[in-house]
C-alpha cells in the first residue's frame, strides 16, 4: 500500500517540517529558481534537523501548501551531488520522489545523528522551531553528549539483579521522597527499573547510582 504524503500539504511548518518551493514569486510568470539556492536551502534544512531531533524537508510545496511541483529540468543526482558538497561529515538522509495533485515533489528525510553537521561555508544550524538558526558547535555537541548519555542510562541489563544492589539506599531514597513502597516498585517509581512477567529488569542509571561497592 503507497504511503499517504498529503499531510505534508496540511502540517504546519515547525520542528520536523520544512517545505521548499523551487520557483521565484517576485516576477511574472513565477520562475525556477537558480538550483544552487535550492540546493543550499536544502542543505541548511537537513543540518539543521540533523543537529536537532530530525526531520523533513518537502520540495516542490510552498509555504502554504500550495503544490507547486519539482521543475523537470531539475536532476535528482545533480542534486544528491550538491548536497554531498556542501555538508561535513557526510549527512546519511532518505530520499523519495512522491506525486501530489499531478506534480512531483521531492522528500528528504533525516534522523538525529550522533555526528554534529556543519555547512562547508563553516556555519552550524540547529532548527528550533521552524526556524534553522546559527548555533555554536560546543553547544550542539554538548546537547548530542547529553541525549546519548540518557539514552545509555536507560538501557536495560540482562545480568543485573536486586542482589547487586544497595537496597538500604533505595529504601532511604524512598523514604525521603514520601513513598511507602518496595525496593522493586521504588526503582519502577524511579524509571529505573521495569517489571515483566519473568523478572525486574535493571536499567544501566540504577546500577550506576546504587551498585554494591565491589570491595566490601
Amino acid at each position: 500500500m503507497a504511503k499517504d504524503w498529503t499531510w505534508l500539504k496540511t502540517q504546519s511548518e515547525g520542528q520536523f517540517l520544512e517545505r521548499k518551493s523551487f520557483y521565484e514569486r517576485s516576477g511574472i510568470p513565477p520562475r525556477p529558481c537558480p538550483i544552487k539556492e535550492v540546493v543550499r536551502a536544502v542543505a541548511e534544512a537537513l543540518v539543521a534537523m540533523a543537529n536537532a531531533d530530525g526531520g523533513t524537508v518537502a520540495l516542490g510545496i510552498e509555504d502554504d501548501g500550495t503544490v507547486s511541483g519539482v521543475p523537470d529540468r531539475y536532476d535528482r543526482d545533480a542534486i544528491f551531488l550538491q548536497l554531498h558538497h556542501l555538508v561535513r561529515p557526510q549527512l546519511n538522509f532518505r530520499f523519495e520522489q512522491v506525486t501530489l495533485e499531478g506534480q512531483r515533489v521531492w522528500v528528504f528525510e533525516t534522523d538525529w545523528s550522533v555526528e554534529v553537521h556543519q555547512l562547508t561555508d563553516g556555519r552550524y544550524l540547529l532548527r528550533v522551531g521552524e526556524q534553522s538558526l546559527p548555533f555554536p558547535a560546543g553547544d550542539i555537541e554538548a546537547m548530542k553528549q547529553s541525549r546519548l548519555q540518557r539514552a545509555t542510562e536507560v538501557q536495560f541489563l540482562s545480568d543485573a539483579t536486586l542482589a547487586d544492589l544497595e537496597t538500604d539506599l533505595l529504601l532511604e531514597l524512598a523514604h525521603k521522597s514520601g513513598l511507602t513502597l518496595s525496593v522493586e516498585d521504588t526503582l519502577v517509581h524511579f524509571k529505573l527499573a521495569e517489571k515483566t512477567a519473568a523478572q525486574l529488569r535493571l536499567t544501566l542509571a540504577a546500577v550506576l547510582l546504587f551498585a554494591k561497592d565491589p570491595i566490601h
